[in-house]
């Protein structure tokens, strides 16, 4: 991405993180930028597309992360609690771009521009030293078991979104129990008793 695009995506997330999305015009980007409002075209459709560039941008940040998590933390499940915190570290300090990512894997699914990043290729070798270790089933693909955990993750950001980040939903603690879901398996074992 040119200077002037990078300029572009950090006042407008800049000014989307202060004002939110709605509130936050093409014309208010622009001006705030220092370039003309058709300079904002020449990069971008949309300001969703703004919005998705920076989510892309910080993904390839988070990578260099996440590589250092894996290396640092042999266990599986270590590994994707570590994965899931880290990303939601960065949704609870971005809601509106990370909201806008999550309508965007909904509307076009995973894609090389939208969904296959550098963090969902983690996850999926993640999974695959998991199945390799025999910390996780292999009796289905790793990307399909990658992709029901990014699915939970965009049911557990709705709910996060909808119930308002003033009202308890600890969106990390929900991704850790996927995780445990993902490793235990759904209805394993008996119910304690105390729960029946």
């Amino acid at each position: 991405m040119t200077a002037i695009g990078a300029t572009l995506v950090h006042t407008g997330l800049k000014l989307i993180a202060a004002n939110g999305f709605e509130a936050t015009s093409v014309d208010e980007i622009t001006t705030a930028a220092g370039v003309a409002k058709g300079t904002f075209y020449n990069y971008f459709k949309t300001k969703e597309d703004l919005a998705l560039a920076g989510v892309a941008q910080a993904q390839a940040e988070m990578v260099t992360r996440v590589e250092a998590l894996i290396a640092a933390h042999p266990a599986t499940r270590d590994r994707l609690q570590r994965l899931f915190d880290e990303i939601v570290t960065w949704v609870v300090a971005n809601p509106e771009p990370a909201w806008i990512w999550g309508l965007e894997q909904l509307r076009r699914g995973r894609s090389d521009a939208y969904g296959a990043s550098g963090v969902s290729q983690a996850l999926i070798r993640i999974i695959e030293a998991g199945q390799a270790a025999g910390d996780v089933r292999t009796d289905r693909p790793s990307m399909l078991l990658s992709l029901e955990l990014e699915g939970l993750f965009l049911a557990y950001l709705a709910a996060w979104k909808h119930r308002g980040r003033g009202r308890p939903f600890d969106l990390a603690e929900m991704m850790r129990l996927a995780v445990d879901d993902l490793l235990d398996g759904i209805g394993a074992g008996p119910l304690p008793r105390e729960t029946r």
